[in-house]
């Protein structure tokens, strides 16, 4: 067991530090999240841009989803059938945040949401 406890040990401390990833991946406001969901095809983390990306917003959707599903009065954003593609609405918010620069140091998710309750009204 202490062999193992060990290994362990020694395994963590000798991997690389992830603090370089993390900051790269930190969603601070708006612009870091249309920064992250644009990242060209080109660039070397794309995969690992567009996974986070798709992440953040299907976790931000699939929460409000749950809540506003619990509590209608809560409901903003109204998605009809059929539903887009997840990288079509990704694509539009990027393109609708460049847009919108004044908006970029706002909170990424309010952000989000407000791009989805224009694009996806609930009348």
């Amino acid at each position: 067991m202490k062999t193992i406890a060990v290994a362990l040990l020694i395994v963590l401390f000798a991997a690389p530090a992830p603090a370089d990833v993390t900051e790269q991946y930190r969603v601070r406001n708006a612009g870091d999240l249309v920064e992250l969901c644009g990242r060209d095809a080109l660039a070397a983390d794309y995969v690992a841009a567009q996974n986070f990306c798709h992440g953040y917003t299907v976790g931000a959707y699939a929460y409000y989803h749950s809540v506003s599903q619990a509590d209608p009065d809560l409901k903003i954003v109204c998605v009809k059938q059929p539903y887009p593609e997840r990288k079509k609405v990704i694509a539009d918010f990027v393109a609708w945040g460049k847009a919108r620069p004044a908006l970029m140091n706002e909170r990424a998710v309010d952000t989000f949401f407000r791009y989805l309750s224009e694009t996806f009204p609930c009348q």
